[in-house]
């Protein structure tokens, strides 16, 4: 069975709703997505609290196709260059047999293997932490992923416990539990990714929350660590800069990724007061900084 997919891109915000609108009642959009920019990708917006950038993507999902006329009276009517938008037909299968093949086993400073919850390999002298990753972030293969998870194999000595601050598919704190760590808080504050992460666990026989204890940030406070995590966006981490701070214990670590190069000193200028850079990672134009709290 196939599929109609229309983005609309370089859309000005104020117009998204009314968009949005004609898309479902004179189109008959079954689905329809406002997606930003975020760390280089196009993410939903749903949930998120922050404003909406100046431009926003539209992605409707359709059933039959629309007609084109209609669509032209939409870009028409909203002052949208045609150009902005792009109809496209797909199969059911195309999507998952992409992600499939995207999704593939990441190695983890020879450590850890991080493999889809559909790659099997029970008899690999290293361990797998299997991720279905559902609608949140997080499988490895992103390099600020990938970047705070060499980290985490610098600085997590056994039996510590971590704090993994927007933990998404819950990706870091599971391979943190998986690499010797006796607890994890997973902290979002996406309900989808709440659900996602403890998932997650439970592919791993992982217990949840005696383990793995997630938690959506606004309702409980997570605990004080010697480790946290946090993989979010530059703005997000000078946000959270007091916050994460706070939960670090003295002496302890915290491994702050999602950010290019050029945006670590407005970064650091925020937590440098209370902690030092301990080693700086990078892959490509992402950064991790692995800071120590004084």
């Amino acid at each position: 069975m196939s599929y109609y997919q229309l983005a609309i891109g370089a859309l000005k915000s104020e117009h998204a709703q009314a968009v949005e609108d004609y898309l479902f009642d004179t189109l008959g959009a079954d689905t329809v997505t406002v997606l930003k920019s975020q760390a280089g990708l196009l993410v939903s917006n749903k949930d998120d609290t922050h404003p909406l950038p100046d431009t926003v993507t539209l992605q409707a999902i359709f059933t039959t196709k629309p007609p084109e006329s209609a669509l032209q009276a939409l870009y028409e009517a909203q002052g949208i260059p045609p150009d902005n938008g792009t109809l496209s037909c797909h199969e059911d299968q195309d999507w998952q047999t992409s992600f499939r093949q995207h999704f593939q086993p990441i190695s983890i400073a020879d450590r850890l293997w991080i493999r889809p919850v559909w790659d099997k390999h029970d008899t690999d002298p290293q361990p797998s932490l299997y991720i279905d990753p559902g609608m949140a972030f997080g499988t490895g293969s992103h390099a600020t992923t990938a970047l705070c998870l060499e980290a985490l194999t610098r600085v997590l000595k056994p039996g510590q416990a971590v704090v993994d601050y927007g933990c998404g598919s819950g990706i870091l704190g599971l391979s943190a539990l998986m690499l010797g760590a006796k607890k994890a808080c997973g902290v979002d504050i996406d309900e989808t990714a709440l659900v996602c992460a403890a998932q997650n666990a439970a592919l791993n026989d992982i217990a949840v929350p005696e383990a793995f204890d997630i938690r959506h940030c606004e309702a409980e406070t997570p605990p004080n660590c010697p480790i946290i995590l946090a993989n979010i966006l530059a703005p997000v981490l000078i946000d959270l800069a007091p916050t994460l701070l706070k939960l670090c214990e003295p002496q302890g670590y915290l491994i702050l990724s999602g950010l290019l190069e050029e945006q670590s000193p407005s970064v650091l200028s925020h937590y440098k007061n209370e902690a030092i850079v301990s080693e700086v990672l990078q892959r490509d134009e992402w950064i991790a900084l692995i800071l120590k709290k004084s």
